[in-house]
């Protein structure tokens, strides 16, 4: 079978590079934008690097099995996610950053196969599930702060009455009997 595959020419390998790039940087520049943990660059890198081998794995292998490439670029992206999730208190975090470099990888691979028209549809639906789900992300964000500030706000008022009850306490003791 791959000995049916025609060489891609340099044209086509600049084009599925070029595309994977702009996705990247497009969809990391709006998380980079709302201050998320992997930005453009991350974003960029992790498209544009599966396209490559995801190009390398089809094109320059020959006879070899470009799914074995393919599976460790999902492999490899397991790995790069589980570093941007972490449980802070009763929250797990990084979740969404996770998903969103495991979907960039499979834009950079679609576009590294060659697949323009569904791999361009991913990526404009992912874009907007990032970009429009800001109004929730906020809102836990707003809730999270409030709560914390109403703990803080509490552990304050405890402490405020300690202290007046031992200056309550002091003054007996050195009242005049």
């Amino acid at each position: 079978m791959a000995a049916d595959i025609i060489p891609l020419t340099h044209g086509d390998l600049l084009l599925r590079i070029v595309l994977a790039a702009l996705v990247g940087v497009v969809i990391g520049w709006e998380r980079e934008k709302v201050n998320r943990p992997a930005g453009l660059r991350t974003y960029a890198l992790v498209c544009v690097g599966s396209a490559l081998f995801t190009i390398l794995s089809i094109d320059a292998f020959g006879a070899a099995d470009p799914s074995r490439i393919a599976a460790q670029i999902i492999t490899g992206i397991g790995f790069l996610g589980a570093g941007t999730i972490f449980k802070y208190k009763n929250k797990v975090l990084g979740l969404t950053t996770a998903a969103g470099l495991w979907a960039i990888a499979g834009v950079g691979m679609g576009f590294g196969a060659g697949y323009y028209f569904a791999t361009s549809i991913a990526a404009i639906i992912i874009f907007f599930l990032l970009r429009f789900n800001k109004a929730s992300t906020t809102r836990r964000i707003v809730e999270h702060e409030v709560m914390e500030i109403k703990e803080e706000t509490k552990k304050f008022t405890h402490l405020h009455r300690l202290s007046k009850r031992k200056r309550a306490e002091t003054k007996k003791r050195h009242l005049p009997k």
